[in-house]
């Protein structure tokens, strides 16, 4: 898998733990994904479903991890205390899916999880 992260994400431990869960999850490592999570973590994919806790993302990611990705691309990251986000897209075999990703973690440490997501996404052929 081809794999594209913003120079910049280096500059902010927040930034580079957003780009780290996204390249976690990309690959579908699992344990590594958990890691940066808060175990109550709530995670609504708008208009698809709604996760809680770390065995419904588990299941999810398990779901999703046959699928072929060719690249990720994480466009744009950004984080200010306890919020974050993150834009990119991930290029499949027959599809691209392009994602916006909100974030809030735990507390405004830089060694916080990450509490809630938010995750906007559309896909195109590709």
């Amino acid at each position: 898998m081809k794999t594209s992260v913003p120079n910049y994400c280096g500059n902010s431990p927040k930034m580079q733990f957003i780009a780290d869960f996204n390249l976690a999850y990309a690959a579908s490592d699992i344990a590594s994904a958990l890691s940066f999570l808060h175990e109550d973590i709530q995670w609504e994919i708008i208009g698809e479903q709604m996760m809680h806790g770390h065995d419904a993302v588990r299941d999810f990611i398990e779901k999703n991890a046959n699928l072929s990705v060719i690249s990720f691309e994480l466009q744009d990251v950004l984080s200010h205390g306890k919020l974050g986000s993150a834009c990119g897209q991930l290029k499949l075999s027959n599809e691209t899916i392009h994602f916006a990703d909100f974030y809030e973690f735990s507390s405004h440490s830089a060694k916080a999880t990450i509490k809630r997501i938010k995750t906007f996404a559309l896909s195109s052929p590709s």
